[in-house]
């Protein structure tokens, strides 16, 4: 019996890199969201793994840098948002125990 496929799956990477445009202007913290968007698209694990751990090291920094700043609650909000997605990225598509 075949494996079944989930939609994301189904769709292909290149039809899926065509609708989301990775360097656009839509990105409003450009260095976290990049590596946290190439995590979800990727399907190599060790891949996902490397852009997980970039897109946690840009979002440390970038909480050092809030840390100093008046400004940033937008910011710190959707990197809120962005952490709970890591961490289903790493559960369900690394296959890691949860906390």
């Amino acid at each position: 019996m075949p494996k079944q496929r989930t939609h994301f799956e189904q769709v292909p990477v290149h039809a899926v890199l065509q609708l989301v445009d990775l360097d656009g202007p839509d990105l409003s913290y450009p260095k976290w969201q990049v590596p946290l968007q190439q995590a979800q698209l990727e399907t190599e694990p060790q891949k996902i793994q490397e852009q997980v751990f970039q897109a946690e090291a840009a979002i440390f920094m970038r909480l050092q840098e809030l840390a100093l700043s008046a400004d940033g609650h937008h910011e710190s909000q959707a990197i809120s948002r962005a952490t709970n997605e890591l961490l289903r990225i790493k559960t369900e598509k690394l296959k890691w125990p949860l906390p």
